[in-house]
């Protein structure tokens, strides 16, 4: 008998009633001249694996693929390889309520690299799945030594059943159990000894309600489908299961069963379109159950609500055996039967209001059972409440209130700590909103509600302007590019005495734009790298001046000269008016902290050549010295004073003896 064995594979979906009649097999569109094994189900489509494909990543090589079948039932379209396959043995094992895959194997954090056994999950990401998390199944990835492997997640996600061998590159499997602790971990294997034998346990699913294990054993000569029930806390001793007119001298596995109970899906090499196939075979006998289908509606529209996380309520309670699909906006809920009794049915969304159906269960499915939710008649809008120009807030002691179309809104909530907002707004309609704020003018926003039909929430933040201000524009730039400074440096323009107020900067044009109080002000620019540079000016009230920005970019071995650090005549001694560019150089250390300078003294050539040394040493001593008082490590700093002899400009002249008498510092690393 043929053995085709899935690596790792983990099943879908089962049930507890797994008797069958005819087997049919699913056609061209699903099987071909290759191995199509382990079939699992979604509510769109099929998916299979297929064997040594040339379309297979690793082509026809000892490889197995992830093929995808749109359809359901009897109607399958062409399958086709998903771009999901990033190792050599590939498949899916679960689908999740959500559309995501649980697949087999870890992987790097890139996802496109197989680096172990175990279990991951790709998340739903639209029309595709993301990279692949392991579930962090660690004693799984551990132990497991053979070549062989399988396994399921159980439907409520707490338990997973396994197929693995401890030997090395042993053919032969057993069974293992994992619970899930409370704390999302997953405890100590079991190993189900009422189920194991001498020969080879494969390909394990559970059934819905997890208290029945399906797998695959060549116990009886040939590999077949087997059932062991949970009884009383103990695993019952497995039986065959019937699976109608199937060749049972041949091979069968990955038994899965469609969620309405009615027919079951299957591999196995019995009279196939090539090698292995994939089957369905009609379950026989009664349901203790009806299937209950229909899609989410919305009652004002009568469209589809798809991509909603909704919920349902039968009599009130969340039922147990209930999917729901938010990208076809479709549900599916098993019911026992029970002819006669009543059930009133709702769907759940936040916001919404379900509107109740009751049905009457009887001997039938019942299809179309339609839901509808009733839309809210209001949005939320929500924001920041931000003073105008600046990323700073309102304080929150000045806002009075929150005003809608012009009336302030009772229902509103304010945010102390952020001075941010929410409130319910009405829908249908266009809405002015603005803040009311003791000595601030607020900017009126617009919220565009009119043709809302579903619930929405809108951000719109709101901006004030203290009636007393001094706006500053200007541009920070690059001193030797002249062009904008780059937000990966981290460009910022501050106020001298207030940090807490930042302008806000476009790293595209360069322009910043910031508002503090009127009268004398002094603006800094610092970006990663560069010297920090400052403009002072003055400005009245609710005007707005323009000053430019120049930084000095840092550069290894490469001079900066520091124009505004002056001292008493003939002396070391600091002036005043150097504060401000000392404390430039201050930040510039502070920020940079890996760097080391070496600040250098210089003099015109008037007097006597040695004084001047003197006096240049001792001005480039006092700048070191200041930075030492404020925290800056001497390991850091180097100094020297080199009188007249590095002039920038000639001394027969004011202006050039003027620009020749300075400090500058060089980045040494």
């Amino acid at each position: 008998m043929k053995s085709v064995l899935l690596l790792f594979f983990f099943s879908c979906l089962a049930s507890d009633h797994l008797l069958a009649q005819r087997v049919k097999n699913l056609g061209s569109n699903v099987n071909s001249d290759y191995d199509e094994i382990s079939p699992c189900l979604s509510p769109e489509g099929l998916f299979f694996v297929r064997s040594n494909h040339p379309e297979n990543t690793f082509g026809e090589n000892d490889s197995q693929d992830i093929w995808y079948s749109k359809g359901s039932d009897t109607t399958w379209a062409k399958a086709v390889h998903l771009p999901i396959n990033n190792a050599r043995y590939n498949s899916v094992l679960s689908i999740l309520s959500d559309g995501s895959l649980l697949i087999n194997g870890v992987f790097n954090k890139k996802g496109n690299f197989w680096s172990k056994r175990g279990m991951s999950i790709c998340k739903k990401q639209g029309s595709t799945w993301g990279a692949p998390e392991s579930i962090g199944l660690n004693a799984l990835t551990h132990k497991s030594e053979g070549i062989f492997g399988g396994g399921d997640m159980s439907a409520d996600g707490n338990k997973i059943v396994a197929a693995f061998s401890k030997r090395l590159n042993s053919k032969k499997s057993d069974l293992f159990l994992f619970t899930k602790s409370p704390n999302g971990k997953w405890n100590k294997m079991e190993k189900l000894k009422e189920i194991n034998t001498e020969h080879s346990e494969e390909n394990p699913s559970f059934s819905a309600n997890g208290k029945t294990i399906y797998f695959s054993s060549d116990r009886g000569g040939n590999f077949d489908i087997y059932q062991s029930m949970l009884v009383k806390g103990h695993w019952s001793k497995p039986a065959l299961v019937d699976l109608g007119d199937i060749d049972y001298t041949l091979w069968e596995s990955s038994f899965r069963i469609d969620p309405d109970g009615e027919w079951g899906y299957f591999s196995s090499n019995h009279a196939g379109l090539g090698k292995s196939d994939i089957f369905r075979v009609r379950m026989p006998g009664k349901k203790d159950y009806i299937v209950v289908k229909g899609s989410f509606f919305n009652a004002q529209t009568k469209s589809l609500m798809k991509g909603e996380n909704i919920t349902l309520l039968a009599d009130g309670n969340p039922p147990e055996n209930a999917y729901v699909s938010p990208d076809s906006s479709g549900y599916r809920i098993q019911l026992p039967k029970n002819k006669g009794k009543t059930l009133v049915i709702t769907a759940v969304l936040p916001h919404y209001k379900g509107i109740p159906r009751t049905i009457e269960i009887g001997y039938d499915d019942v299809n179309d059972f339609n839901l509808e939710l009733q839309p809210p008649s209001y949005a939320i809008i929500s924001g920041k409440i931000l003073i105008k120009g600046t990323s700073n807030p309102v304080p929150v002691k000045d806002i009075r209130a929150i005003l809608l179309n012009g009336s302030p809104v009772d229902s509103v909530t304010l945010d102390t700590a952020t001075s941010s907002y929410s409130m319910k707004v009405p829908i249908g309609k266009k809405h002015k909103i603005s803040v009311d704020a003791n000595q601030y003018s607020s900017d009126v926003a617009e919220a565009d509600l009119e043709l809302v039909t579903n619930f929405v929430k809108k951000e719109v933040d709101l901006f004030a302007e203290k009636h007393h201000f001094l706006r500053v524009v200007g541009k920070l730039l690059d001193k030797v590019t002249n062009a904008p400074i780059p937000a990966s440096k981290h460009p910022r323009v501050i106020v001298e005495n207030n940090k807490s107020i930042s302008a806000v900067y476009d790293s595209l044009s360069g322009k910043f734009q910031l508002t503090t109080e009127p009268g004398k002000y002094v603006v800094t620019g610092i970006a990663d790298s560069y010297f920090p540079a400052s403009e002072a000016g003055e400005g009245k009230t609710n005007t707005t001046v323009e000053k430019n920005i120049f930084l000095i970019p840092s550069v290894v071995g490469k001079p900066i000269q520091l124009n505004h650090i002056l001292f008493v005549l003939g002396k070391a001694i600091l002036l005043p008016t150097s504060n401000m560019e000392l404390d430039n150089l201050l930040t510039f250390m502070e920020q940079n902290p890996q760097i080391k300078i070496l600040i250098g003294g210089h003099t015109d050539s008037q007097g006597s050549y040695t004084l001047n040394k003197k006096l240049s040493k001792a001005r480039a001593a006092a700048v070191r010295d200041f930075l030492m008082t404020k925290g800056i490590s001497n390991n850091r700093l180097e100094s020297e004073g080199y009188g007249p002899d590095k002039p920038v400009a000639s001394n027969k002249t004011d202006m050039g003896r003027r620009l020749n008498r300075r400090v500058e510092i060089t980045v040494l690393k």
